[in-house]
């Protein structure tokens, strides 16, 4: 209605192209010039933007994980803009996930230590996997070093379970109720069920780290 060439809109942070009645698109979103989420539909982690909305669309209003401008050519009035999409951001956020049995923690830890322009990724590590309890140490000090070279970041081990010694794993357990959980899990190991027998492999390794994990010091 008022005969505009060009409408830059802005807050969206995705970029959107809005065609006018007669198909040319004059009014646009450019999205947001630095990526300020992981990129991961529904990963519920970003920054500067937070939905009013309950209706679960949300998602259209968020940046793809990349920085964004729209370089607009126009050639005269009334003039199709020519519009270009230009990659402006410098910031990386990067979710990735390690398996610690197929992967040491030494070469983990140096691979964060060692990556180019660290300041400018945004790292959300996850950890998965089974490891012996010299290994499972390891894990304070690679977040340690995530956090020096890539101030921000967060690493996730819940996921990660320590292999049992059978002799090591009673000694940690003690006498009190872990010890009963141990005896039933270790009679489950013997079950003629497969999956009864995982699970209680599965259970094992967490007791370890449960019992482990609860050793003074």
């Amino acid at each position: 209605h008022y005969g505009l060439d060009y409408l830059a809109l802005g807050h969206w942070h995705r970029k959107y192209l809005h065609p006018s009645a007669d198909g040319v698109v004059r009014t646009a979103y450019s999205g947001t010039h630095e990526p300020m989420t992981f990129g991961e539909i529904g990963s519920g982690l970003s920054t500067g933007w937070a939905s009013y909305s309950s209706d679960g669309d949300a998602e259209r209003f968020r940046d793809g994980g990349r920085g964004l401008a729209l370089l607009v050519t126009i050639d005269g009035p009334q003039a199709p803009p020519v519009i270009e999409e230009v990659e402006v951001g410098r910031l990386v956020w990067s979710a990735e996930h390690r398996d610690v049995g197929a992967q040491s923690f030494g070469s983990l830890i140096g691979e964060y230590s060692r990556r180019e322009s660290p300041e400018r990724t945004m790292l959300r590590l996850s950890l998965t996997g089974v490891t012996d309890p010299v290994g499972y140490a390891r894990i304070e000090e690679l977040r340690q070093v995530m956090l020096r070279y890539h101030p921000g970041s967060s690493l996730n081990a819940d996921a990660v379970l320590i292999a049992p010694d059978p002799a090591k794993l009673a000694e940690v357990v003690g006498d009190g109720v872990l010890k009963r959980v141990l005896e039933r899990l270790q009679a489950d190991g013997q079950s003629p069920d497969p999956e009864a027998r995982r699970v209680a492999e599965h259970a094992l390794k967490l007791l370890y780290r449960i019992a482990w994990e609860g050793q003074p010091a």
